[in-house]
């Protein structure tokens, strides 16, 4: 059986507000279910998403790679 986050889960999970979650998942981003009123995202849906994110480089390692 799938695990789901609730919207708000997912919010608290991923540090986004609401509307961001329901643009990810307009923009197919995420994926999402509903079961009556509730919007459920699969934690896979979510894991791949954060997976997808470009990495942070900082700026102190963005001058030592050029020097």
């Amino acid at each position: 059986m799938p695990r789901l986050y609730t919207v708000k889960q997912f919010c608290a999970a991923y540090g986004c507000g609401r509307t961001r979650c329901y643009e990810l998942i307009a923009t197919g981003k995420i994926e999402a279910v509903k079961d009556g009123p509730k919007t459920l995202i699969p934690v896979e849906s979510a894991e791949a998403w954060a997976a997808s994110l470009p990495r942070f480089k900082s700026g102190a390692a963005n001058a030592q790679a050029q020097a």
